[in-house]
């Protein structure tokens, strides 16, 4: 889960190119819901960190990574792909034919409703200031949380409130807090150096590079073996 989500994010989410249509897919909207089920024990998952320490059998860090991961595809979405403006009145009728077609039909009390249930949980997780998550990822989770309090449409009454960010909460300077598209871009930067050692792996193992071309050969084989529009064959 934590791999697929890391490739949603850099693949669909954080790019410069939006992908068309993405916002109203039942598929994204399913799984910011099912995000309500990893961030409703957030903060008893860090507070077992703190507790007993990254080392101990009682803590799963990949249930912290993907509780991260989860937080950076909320704050995306919401940031580049969802428009408040486009929402309206709950209709069954129009919500029955989006869910045939496989789209989402916003309603107002629906994604109001699921943004403010995001925000008290990542909320909970943020006021903790755990010393076990580092000053890039409190800059990200604080970031989400102004995202989401700007989300939530007029005609909800609650408020979000996010206080900035001062250089004494969570030790983070002036100069880390300037830019949030710093700390992702850090982030994919780690994500493509992985990558590209991971091919240059690839390419200097000769079994792998034989393999590879022999497929290639193998493939154009099959490729010339297809027939051409202009062959005689029997036909009805």
């Amino acid at each position: 889960k934590t791999k697929l989500s890391f490739f949603l994010f850099n693949s669909f989410i954080e790019v410069e190119l939006k992908i068309p249509g993405l916002e109203n897919a039942s598929s994204i909207w399913k799984l910011l819901e099912s995000f309500k089920g990893v961030l409703s024990t957030a903060k008893e998952d860090i507070l077992t960190v703190e507790k007993l320490g990254w080392q101990s059998l009682q803590v799963s860090r990949q249930k912290i990574e993907y509780l991260i991961v989860s937080i950076m595809i909320i704050r995306g979405f919401f940031m580049y792909y969802y428009d408040a403006s486009a929402i309206r009145p709950h209709d069954v009728d129009a919500a029955n034919k989006a869910a045939a077609a496989g789209k989402f039909h916003f309603s107002f009390s629906h994604v109001d409703d699921l943004i403010i249930t995001l925000f008290g949980e990542i909320k909970a997780v943020h006021d903790l200031n755990s010393t076990f998550l580092n000053k890039s990822t409190k800059i990200m989770i604080h970031s989400t949380l102004e995202v989401l309090s700007k989300s939530v449409s007029v005609h909800t009454e609650k408020v979000l409130v996010v206080k900035p960010l001062k250089a004494k909460d969570n030790s983070v300077s002036a100069e880390d807090s300037e830019d949030i598209l710093g700390v992702v871009q850090d982030m994919e930067h780690e994500v493509l150096s992985k990558y590209k050692e991971f091919v240059a792996e690839v390419r200097s193992d000769e079994d792998i590079v034989n393999k590879a071309e022999n497929e290639n050969v193998a493939f154009i084989s099959l490729l010339e073996k297809l027939p051409f529009i202009a062959d005689p064959v029997d036909a009805d």
